[in-house]
């Protein structure tokens, strides 16, 4: 039972820092795709063929506050294979329905495609704030998961400065003591006589 509590309390704080070090892991994926298709990639022409807006709500109390919104757009381009490709992505609010921009991906990769300039200095801010936040969560965490783990080996370690442990008590007689007289009162002297 201890064995096991050891080891499972610390288990959620240390599936936290998995969890932010997946994340540190998919931004800076995500970064290296966008320098990987703006340094070396192939350029194309695409159409923005949907433009909306996204909100997120949150609820104070019981109302519902809109609290931020970013603008996403689907894009359609003709890749180096003739084939006709869509993708989805976070962009300017400059960008309407219609508009011609220029999208890029790695050699390769059309899957990959972006339309997000190089020099987009909200995109790399926001992935900086990202990885740092991830990045202090995660030495949060582990720190937790430490200090958990350490409690609870504590814990359950033997110690060595308790008290010693209780004898055991003497067992109960199970009949009469020795030299207790038997039967009944015929080893007792007899009583008086009435007067």
């Amino acid at each position: 039972m201890f064995a096991a509590f050891e080891f499972l309390f610390p288990a959620v704080p240390g599936l936290m820092a998995a969890g932010s070090v997946a994340g540190i892991v998919g931004a800076v994926r995500k970064q290296r795709r966008f320098r990987a298709a703006w340094t070396s990639g192939i350029e194309f022409e695409a159409r923005c063929v949907r433009s909306y807006i996204v909100n997120t709500t949150t609820m104070r109390g019981h109302r519902p506050v809109s609290s931020s919104s970013h603008h996403k757009h689907v894009y359609e381009f003709t890749d180096a294979d003739g084939q006709r490709r869509r993708f989805e992505e976070a962009g300017p609010a400059t960008v309407f329905e219609g508009d011609t921009v220029v999208v890029r991906h790695p050699p390769g990769r059309p899957d990959q495609a972006t339309a997000v300039p190089p020099g987009d200095r909200g995109t790399r801010a926001g992935a900086r704030v990202r990885i740092g936040f991830l990045c202090i969560f995660t030495l949060i965490c582990v720190t937790i998961a430490t200090l958990f783990f350490t409690i609870a080996h504590k814990m359950t370690e033997p110690d060595d400065n308790r008290p010693p442990a209780i004898p055991p008590l003497p067992s109960l007689p199970s009949g009469p003591p020795p030299g207790f007289p038997t039967g009944f009162p015929t080893d007792f002297p007899d009583p008086p006589a009435p007067r």
